[in-house]
């Protein structure tokens, strides 16, 4: 595949039951093969969008102490303005020679409140503007992920609670003119989106480029007036994570052997660790080591794990040296991720220290993996004392 597919919004939305299910299969096939795919008639007025390019455009040729009244910084970036070269992408240290601006939701939760937008007072047309491709991009969301949620075979609505009022963010990015050697930095480096699913509104010029099967690298162009819409890390491992979890608990009740469920259980576990790692930037390379680790410290009594105190308090140091390091990165070089969020969050004028992130890193991979080995444990255990529930749960996978 050398190009993105490109799909018609309206067939899902306003087709017939055939155009809607073509749209759903096409779009499932798009995001299993590459993962990206081009979206019109996606219901965001093209002057809507005309005025929000505008007026970022006018917000970045403001003079940069002008914009640094809006920096967010503090709030780990949420909000607000980020200046140029502070961002980096995963497995890099220089700066993406790029600054932005963070539009986030206007709707209020009761429970969780979010930070409030920021407004400029030099441009308030900037602020409306911004408001409202929000509120679009959001409704446009929601339907690529009902109709991602019927290629899942999930209810159409699946999906709904969960991104309504939802964390989504709206980031408006400049690229200005390199005056200089960059060295080894680049406008922004090869990532991948953490969340479920990505919007990218037509930028002004080409640039954009996606990794396929093959590991090669496809330019995205021609693709005026089209939303680019990708799967997210969120998405893509749950997706993996629920079909092969579902596969092998119907494996195991159809059946029921100990040896197998041990390995299950097992996989399950490294899988909650993987979650917490995800969540808060840890490499691939070094998960492993986290699960071995955590396993250690939750293994006290058992020979098998750990055999001295000078195992467990190795244990300790490695997942808090570990964590100290990430929880420092993320102080210098803030990403996209939860560490960098709670490292720059400021409550009451006091922020984490970075052996404080460290042991909060450390109860949450440790609690996480206690508390899914002792339910997991005991619901197999109540479904060997019990084998009519083994009969309904055969039932039911």
């Amino acid at each position: 595949m050398q190009t993105i597919p490109k799909l018609d919004l309206s067939h899902f939305t306003q087709g017939s039951p055939a155009q809607k299910n073509q749209f759903v299969h096409d779009l499932g096939e798009a995001f299993e093969q590459i993962g990206f795919v081009a979206i019109r008639n996606h219901g965001i007025p093209s002057d809507t969008l005309k005025l929000l390019y505008q007026e970022v455009a006018n917000f970045f040729a403001l003079a940069d102490e002008i914009k640094l009244k809006y920096d967010d910084t503090l709030g780990g970036g949420q909000r607000g303005y980020t200046g140029f070269g502070k961002e980096h992408a995963k497995q890099r240290n220089a700066g993406d020679l790029k600054e932005f601006w963070h539009f986030g939701q206007y709707e209020t939760l009761t429970d969780f409140p979010y930070p409030p937008n920021k407004l400029v007072d030099e441009l308030p047309n900037f602020n409306t503007a911004g408001e409202s491709v929000y509120r679009a991009l959001e409704h446009t969301g929601i339907q690529m992920l009902r109709a991602i949620a019927l290629h899942l075979q999930l209810d159409e609505n699946y999906f709904d609670d969960r991104a309504s009022k939802g964390n989504s963010i709206l980031r408006a990015i400049h690229y200005p003119p390199i005056t200089q050697d960059p060295k080894d930095a680049i406008r922004a480096g090869e990532h991948e989106d953490i969340n479920l699913i990505t919007l990218l509104v037509g930028a002004s010029a080409d640039g954009l480029e996606v990794l396929n099967k093959n590991n090669e690298w496809i330019g995205v162009t021609e693709v005026e007036d089209h939303i680019v819409v990708n799967v997210g890390d969120m998405l893509r491992k749950e997706v993996g994570r629920h079909s092969e979890i579902g596969e092998r608990i119907q494996d195991c009740m159809e059946n029921f052997h100990y040896g197998k469920l041990q390995s299950f259980i097992a996989d399950l576990l490294t899988v909650d660790d993987q979650i917490v790692c995800d969540m808060v930037g840890v490499p691939p390379s070094l998960e492993q080591t986290v699960f071995e680790q955590s396993n250690i410290i939750l293994g006290v009594g058992d020979p098998e794990y750990v055999q001295s105190m000078e195992d467990l308090m190795g244990a300790f140091i490695t997942l808090h040296q570990m964590a100290m390091e990430i929880g420092q990165n993320r102080l210098d070089h803030p990403t996209d991720d939860i560490a960098s969020v709670l490292m720059h969050a400021e409550v009451d004028g006091e922020r984490l220290t970075v052996a404080e992130f460290a042991s909060f890193f450390i109860l949450l991979v440790v609690a996480g993996n206690e508390t899914t080995r002792t339910a997991i444990s005991h619901g197999m255990w109540a479904l060997q004392n019990h084998p009519d529930q083994q009969e309904i749960g055969r039932a039911h996978v």
